[in-house]
């Protein structure tokens, strides 16, 4: 327990005095049984899945490590690593409207890989069956913040890697159920996709390790999930306005205004597509609203593309055969999706219980203009998490040119062990500048390479420093 955190105590304390009237007194912990849809344990068989899912072709390693502070795990994937922080509580502060606690966090332990992290939940059915709206507008909150990736597994994604759980999601991605599906392939071709020809039958876990493996991949599968929408338009059954206008009405009907507001603003003219489909039995369906600028099919333009899925999940439809297929899959979908600007998944309990008011929605990112915005975001986030007499310091080094810095750096040496800490380090550059109390890891740095500057020197004298770099 020494390395429990006192957050964590307290987290996990509070969690325990919010169920005390579900407790019931046992005299041994032999008769305790474990519900294995509960969170914890579904937690648990993910980080065993994640280890298994080395094989001959693939290198995979995962250790116990501290991170930030708490237990967590270090995962090494082929070529990449990984820090895996447990219970994450995400929000304002990291620029996200809707508060939520991710069950992990994936951060790249190589500073110099731009990869997002990814915020995952792992989410038992019994439980979230209930909440799938305010589920979902947790996940687009963290999605459209723009900062993170967000992943979504249910346990049959989980236990699938240990045994098979047969056709367990309703796969909306099959080329088959969409209107324009006989064009798929062609689209895959045209995009150059030849490789995502049965990306659609994969599950969401596997999916996972593939993004693991290769983030650098993510353009194709941005492309990829633009070519899903595009099968999923229907120009002859929207071919004329009072065609897209009822459209437009069953939209309306469904959608925030906030959301409706960005599915409106398009630059026509445009091209529409609805698909509906119902588990035969359950009663729950799902409807996918497709719309996309005719220009933007010529061009790529992700954000000419606009999707909303909704998720009709009304109490009675619950319980009943078919419905957690359509779950299963409604997230696997939006596992897709998110990476896509304009991509809204609303429920209707959701909308019942006003999961989705203080959403906010990011703005269209068009090519040559995301690389100013991320960087503008990376010197904020630096000035959020540094002392306020370094801010001075900070916008002299910006207004000369310098890259951004990662603040509290740590030095990972060849075995993925911290070694040493900064306030603030230029990883490509591989310059540090150490607190005072950093000091004594002047000689890690500089055995590997890095030029080291005192802090308390750098803030006396920042000319002398921002002449190392300009440009």
């Amino acid at each position: 327990m020494e390395e429990t955190s006192r957050e964590a105590a307290v987290d996990l304390l509070s969690d325990i005095l919010r169920h005390r009237e579900q407790l019931i007194q046992t005299d041994a912990l032999k008769n305790v049984q474990v519900n294995a849809l509960f969170d914890s344990e579904l937690e648990a068989r993910f980080i065993e899945a994640l280890r298994r899912a080395r094989t001959e072709d693939l290198a995979v390693s995962l250790t116990k490590e501290l991170v930030n502070g708490k237990p967590g795990y270090f995962l090494g994937i082929g070529d990449r690593a990984y820090f895996i922080e447990p219970q994450v509580k995400l929000g304002p502060e990291e620029g996200i409207s809707i508060r939520s606690k991710a069950d992990f966090v994936f951060r790249s332990a190589r500073v110099q890989d731009a990869v997002k992290p990814i915020a995952v939940f792992a989410d038992g059915f019994l439980y979230h069956r209930d909440r799938i709206g305010r589920d979902m507008a947790q996940r687009m909150a963290i999605a459209q913040s723009g900062r993170y990736h967000v992943w979504s597994l249910t346990w049959k994604d989980v236990e699938n890697r240990f045994s098979s759980q047969g056709d367990y999601f309703k796969n909306y991605l099959d080329p088959a159920m969409a209107p324009g599906g006989n064009n798929f392939g062609q689209f895959l071709k045209e995009f150059d996709l030849n490789g995502y020809r049965t990306f659609h039958q994969g599950d969401s876990f596997g999916w996972l390790i593939r993004f693991l493996l290769n983030p650098d991949e993510e353009p194709s599968w941005q492309l990829y999930a633009f070519v899903q929408g595009l099968i999923n338009l229907d120009a002859r059954r929207f071919a004329t306005p009072e065609a897209v206008e009822e459209w437009s009405k069953k939209l309306a009907e469904i959608v925030p205004v906030e959301m409706l507001d960005v599915m409106q603003d398009v630059e026509c003219p445009c091209l529409y597509g609805l698909t509906e489909s119902e588990e035969e039995g359950s009663g729950a369906s799902l409807s996918l609203f497709a719309e996309v600028e005719q220009a933007a099919v010529r061009s790529r333009e992700l954000a000419g593309m606009r999707l909303a899925g909704f998720f009709d999940d009304q109490p009675e439809y619950r319980t009943r055969e078919g419905f957690e297929s359509i779950w299963n899959g409604y997230l696997r979908l939006y596992n897709l999706f998110q990476l896509l600007p304009h991509a809204f998944f609303i429920t209707q309990e959701g909308l019942s219980a006003g999961a989705y008011e203080g959403l906010r929605l990011r703005e269209a990112v068009f090519p040559g203009e995301e690389a100013e915005e991320v960087e503008t975001d990376v010197w904020s986030d630096v000035r959020d998490v540094t002392n306020p007499n370094l801010h001075g310091l900070l916008d002299r080094l910006k207004g000369s040119d310098w890259p951004a810095p990662e603040a509290g750096f740590e030095l990972v040496d060849d075995k993925g062990e911290i070694v040493a800490t900064a306030e603030l380090a230029w990883a490509e550059l591989k310059i540090s500048f150490l607190l005072e109390e950093e000091l004594l890891y002047r000689k890690a740095f500089e055995e590997a390479g890095w030029q080291v500057f005192p802090l308390s020197e750098v803030l006396a004298d920042p000319d002398s420093i921002i002449s190392l770099h300009q440009g």
